[in-house]
């Protein structure tokens, strides 16, 4: 037979299907590895996100959490929504607290306004309208949360009931987040968005709004933050494609020459990540 050896014969077939039953099972298991890889990453993802989800909930759920105090201590009358010197300590003990909070603030029907900001230096301003409701004035806060010294600045023309925040609680009529908008800061140009609720007389009848801010920048400073334990890029888009937050990009928004703050949108966003996914 052309020279080949019977034995060589029996070795060539009890050979070929032990090669081809290692060939066929080497092929399987790298395979099933690949899906099972796959699988496992997509777990690991599903978790991450999770995770997040998870948290952001309850971030975001801390400023709804305050107005439900706050609403709460005025209708039961343990807080006096005629009284400025009361509500600023309270709303500045708040916020000592409770780190979410960029501003805890009340507007009453009648124009009155009284709130507390969180400046980026740990410090706070009280801000709180003047008698003849023609504006506000910018006070720092002292040792008890209070308005001291001279005004910092004053906002002419300012009427809360006009503001983004307090027209979304009125309309709604029960708690609701505003629109994202540009806050009335004396700090740099600032985005965000407000946790509102209104509150009633004892009569029933409609008294004003309290409403805590988040800050857009602070939102992003969160996602960032290690104690998400989350590595990569993390952001938050709303339904017509604009940049909410991002883990990548501080603060998620441009302001132009003239203090003005303007959204971005996520396909437009510097991160390269971002914008890929966005346009996926």
């Amino acid at each position: 037979m052309n020279g080949v050896s019977l034995r060589t014969l029996l070795i060539a077939a009890l050979l070929a299907p032990v090669m081809l039953a290692v060939g066929t099972t080497g092929w399987v298991s790298y395979t099933y590895g690949q899906r099972a890889i796959r699988q496992l990453v997509s777990q690991l993802q599903l978790e991450v996100s999770d995770s997040i989800s998870g948290q952001l909930v309850s971030y975001l759920g801390t400023p709804h959490d305050l107005n439900q105090l706050n609403v709460d201590a005025l209708q039961a009358g343990l807080l006096n929504n005629q009284d400025p010197d009361a509500l600023q300590g309270h709303f500045w003990r708040q916020m000592r607290v409770f780190d979410p909070a960029a501003y805890i603030q009340l507007g009453r029907a009648d124009g009155f306004f009284v709130g507390v900001e969180r400046n980026g230096d740990g410090t706070f301003n009280v801000e709180v309208t003047n008698e003849g409701r023609t504006g506000k004035g910018v006070f720092l806060a002292d040792a008890r949360g209070r308005q001291s010294g001279s005004a910092l600045s004053f906002v002419d023309g300012y009427d809360p009931r006009l503001r983004p925040w307090f027209v979304a609680a009125r309309d709604t009529g029960g708690p609701t987040w505003s629109p994202i908008y540009q806050f009335s800061s004396r700090e740099s140009a600032r985005l965000g968005i407000t946790a509102v609720q209104p509150y009633n007389e004892l009569a029933g009848s409609f008294a004003g709004v309290v409403g805590t801010d988040i800050a857009l920048a602070q939102l992003s400073s969160f996602i960032d933050s290690p104690r998400l334990g989350a590595r990569g890029v993390i952001y938050i888009i709303e339904r017509d494609g604009k940049l909410v937050a991002s883990s990548v990009m501080d603060p998620p928004f441009i302001v132009d020459a003239d203090k003005n703050a303007h959204r971005v949108q996520a396909t437009a966003a510097p991160d390269s990540y971002t914008r890929a996914t966005a346009t996926m």
